[in-house]
């Protein structure tokens, strides 16, 4: 198996390409948590006084879901990327 070389047309093409069935899930679960996070952060600025370790966990939690999701949407099965390399 070749390594991919890391251009703007390949990133493009891994996003565009179909998801395998388990990161479909991860990313779903994700963007749920990324969500939860964003909602509390969201209240926090509203008004609503919330302690500083929980805000904090927030961001971090939202910072890190929102990283898996991006990697959950670039992963492409094993026969798309072998495909590409031929």
């Amino acid at each position: 198996m070749q390594k991919d070389t890391l251009s703007v047309s390949n990133v493009i093409d891994r996003l565009v390409s179909p998801t395998p069935p388990f990161w479909k899930k991860v990313r779903k679960i994700g963007l749920w948590i990324t969500g939860a996070a964003g909602i509390v952060v969201a209240a926090s600025g509203a008004g609503l006084v919330l302690p500083a370790v929980v805000l904090t966990a927030a961001k971090i939690i939202g910072a890190v879901s929102t990283a898996s999701v991006i990697q959950a949407q670039a992963t492409k099965t094993d026969s798309d990327a072998t495909a590409d390399t031929k």
